[in-house]
C-alpha cells in the first residue's frame, strides 16, 4: 500500500519478510505512519533525521525489513545445537546468543558426535548470527542513476547497530513461537471427533448407556497416548524405557477413567456443575500429564547442564523458578489453559444440562482442553510481542525527552 511515499506491507518474494519502504522526505515530517523501530532510532540522534532526509531528497529509498517467520534451515540449526549440546533445551543458551552475541559452549565429544552426523556446529551458530543481524534491519535502497555516499552507508550501519540492541526481544519471540515451543496436537483430535469418534460414540451410547460418553470424553487422551507411543517407537527408544513409558501412560489413563466414573456418577445424580468439572478433569488429565512430564524433563536437563558447567553454579538458586519458567513459558501457559478448561466444562454442564444427551457434541468438547491450552500458549507469545512493542514505544518516548533540547 502506497501512502504518500510510504510503501507498507511489501512482501519479500519467496521469503517470510515484510518490507516498509519510504521514498518521500515528507513522510518523516509526519511520523504517524512510521514503523516504531524507525521512530526509535531517529529519536536517539536528532541529526540522523536530517541525514535520512538528504538521502530521500537525492532519490534514495529507506527500507525497513522484518522477518515474520524463521527460515526452516535456521530452525533446524537451533534444534541441532539444542539436541547435540544442551539436553534438547534452547532458551538457556539462545537468549545469550541473540541478546549478547555470546556463543554456546560444547565439548570435544559433542563436536565429534555432531561431525559423525555431518553437522558442523560452528556453521549452525553462524546461521543464527546471520539471522540476528538480518531479522529486523534498515536498508538503503539504491535506484539507477542515484548516487550514494559513504556517509549514507555509515548512517544506515549506525541505525542497524542501535536497532539490534532492542530488536533481540522480537527475534526471541519468533524463535520461541516456531522452534522452542513444545505443542499439544489439537486440530486432528477435533477432526477425528467430528468425523469418526462422534458417530461411533453415538452408536455405542445407543447400545449401552454411558459407553458413548466414555468414548467421547477419553478419545483425545487415547489419541495422545497412541501418538506418544508411536514417536517413542520411531525414535527407537530402549525397550526398558518403552516399558516405563507405557506403564506411566497407562497409570495416567487409569486416573482419567477414574475421574470419568466420578463424573458419570454426578451426571446420574444431576449434579451438573460437579459432573462437568469431573469430566473436564478426565479429559485434561492425559494432556496435563504430558505437559508436566515435559517440564520435568526440562528441569532435569537444566540440572545436568549446571552439573557440567554449561550453566553457572552461581545460578543454582535461580534455576527454580526463574530459569525453568523462562525455558518453559509456553508449557506453563498450557497448564493454565488446561486448568481453565475444567472451569469451562463445569460451566457448560451446569448452564446447559441437556448437553449430556448430545454425545456427538461432547466428543468435540472433549478436545476443548487441547484447544484452550494451545490458544493460551499463543496468547502468551502474543503478549510477549506486545510487551516488546510497548517497551520499544517507551524507549522512543524517553529518547524524545532526552534529546528534546537538541531538536
Amino acid at each position: 500500500m502506497n501512502v504518500g511515499g510510504l510503501w507498507e506491507g511489501v512482501k519479500g518474494q519467496g521469503q517470510d519478510t515484510d518490507w516498509t519502504v519510504i521514498q518521500a522526505p515528507s513522510v518523516l515530517a509526519s511520523n504517524a505512519n512510521l514503523p516504531l523501530e524507525l521512530k526509535y532510532v531517529l529519536s536517539l540522534r536528532p541529526s540522523r533525521q536530517a541525514l535520512v532526509n538528504q538521502m530521500l531528497e537525492r532519490g534514495c529509498g529507506l527500507g525497513i525489513s522484518k522477518q515474520t517467520r524463521v527460515p526452516e534451515r535456521t530452525s533446524q540449526a537451533v534444534e541441532r545445537i539444542a539436541n547435540l549440546t544442551h539436553e534438547g533445551l534452547t532458551y538457556c543458551w539462545l537468549e545469550n546468543l541473540v541478546r549478547l552475541n555470546q556463543e554456546p559452549v560444547w565439548n570435544q565429544a559433542e563436536q565429534d558426535a555432531a561431525s559423525a552426523q555431518g553437522i558442523n556446529l560452528k556453521e549452525e551458530i553462524d546461521l543464527l548470527k546471520d539471522l540476528r543481524e538480518t531479522h529486523c534491519r534498515f536498508a538503503l535502497l539504491k535506484f539507477p542513476g542515484i548516487q550514494t555516499t559513504q556517509q549514507d552507508e555509515a548512517c544506515i550501519k549506525e541505525m542497524n547497530q542501535d536497532l539490534s540492541a532492542v530488536s533481540a526481544a522480537r527475534l526471541l519471540n519468533l524463535l520461541r513461537g516456531q522452534v522452542s515451543a513444545w505443542k499439544l496436537p489439537w486440530f486432528l483430535p477435533l477432526l477425528l471427533a467430528a468425523l469418526i469418534v462422534g458417530p461411533l460414540a453415538q452408536w455405542a451410547e445407543s447400545l449401552l448407556s454411558g459407553s458413548g460418553l466414555l468414548i467421547a470424553i477419553l478419545m483425545p487422551s487415547v489419541y495422545l497416548i497412541a501418538l506418544d507411543w508411536y514417536k517413542a517407537y520411531a525414535k527407537a527408544k530402549a525397550p526398558w524405557l518403552m516399558r516405563r513409558l507405557v506403564i506411566w501412560d497407562l497409570v495416567a489413563l487409569a486416573g482419567a477413567v477414574l475421574c470419568f466414573i466420578v463424573g458419570y456418577l454426578f451426571v446420574q445424580g444431576s449434579h451438573w456443575y460437579l459432573a462437568g468439572m469431573a469430566l473436564g478433569v478426565s479429559a485434561m488429565l492425559i494432556p496435563m500429564y504430558y505437559v508436566l512430564r515435559h517440564i520435568k524433563r526440562s528441569w532435569v536437563g537444566l540440572q545436568r547442564l549446571m552439573a557440567i558447567g554449561k550453566i553457572s553454579p552461581s545460578l543454582e538458586q535461580a534455576i527454580w523458578p526463574q530459569s525453568l519458567l523462562e525455558q518453559e513459558r509456553g508449557s506453563v501457559a498450557r497448564v493454565t489453559g488446561l486448568l481453565i478448561s475444567i472451569i469451562i466444562m463445569g460451566w457448560l454442564f451446569g448452564t446447559y444440562p441437556s448437553i449430556d444427551g448430545k454425545i456427538w457434541l461432547l466428543a468435540i468438547l472433549a478436545g476443548l482442553p487441547l484447544v484452550i491450552a494451545e490458544l493460551n500458549a499463543h496468547f502468551e507469545l502474543w503478549l510477549d510481542k506486545w510487551f516488546y512493542t510497548r517497551k520499544l514505544k517507551k524507549l522512543w518516548q524517553q529518547a524524545i525527552i532526552l534529546t528534546s533540547d537538541a531538536w
